[in-house]
């Protein structure tokens, strides 16, 4: 025998502990942005297209941002690497230092948004600035 209604908000709960405590659904990020992307972003992408790459499939997105002081590319590298991306700090002729972050990233539109937000967003904090991306080919 079936019932006739269904307990409201039934659907939104994950699991029910042994000791009848329930859990609430964990809030995954999304992984793009909802923004429009930057016009240089959408030329580097159909340049990747155009070369022959699975733009589908995750590249390793090399990201370059400058900052005025080392402590703060340092401090802005060990927040980064935090997040799983893998960092390298130089220092640049003019006496600045640039960082650059690498991390894996399916480059659409919405995916190099996302991480042109985040990480323009904590360079800001550190001091610094985004400058540009790149990828390679991935076949």
């Amino acid at each position: 025998m079936s019932l006739p209604w269904r307990p409201v908000g039934a659907a939104n709960l994950i699991a029910v502990d042994v000791r009848g405590i329930f859990w609430p659904r964990r809030r995954r990020e999304p992984t793009e942005s909802l923004n429009p992307p930057a016009e240089e972003d959408l030329l580097q992408i159909e340049a990747l297209r155009a070369a022959g790459s699975r733009v589908e499939l995750p590249h390793p997105v090399r990201a370059f941002l400058l900052f005025g002081l080392e402590a703060d590319a340092r401090g802005f590298m060990e927040a980064v690497e935090r997040d799983g991306a893998r960092c390298q700090v130089r220092a640049t002729a003019d006496g600045r230092w640039m960082v650059t972050a690498v991390q894996l990233v399916v480059p659409t539109p919405g995916g190099i948004t996302k991480l042109r937000e985040g990480l323009t967003e904590t360079a800001q904090r550190s001091g610094g600035r985004f400058l540009s991306w790149q990828a390679p080919v991935v076949r």
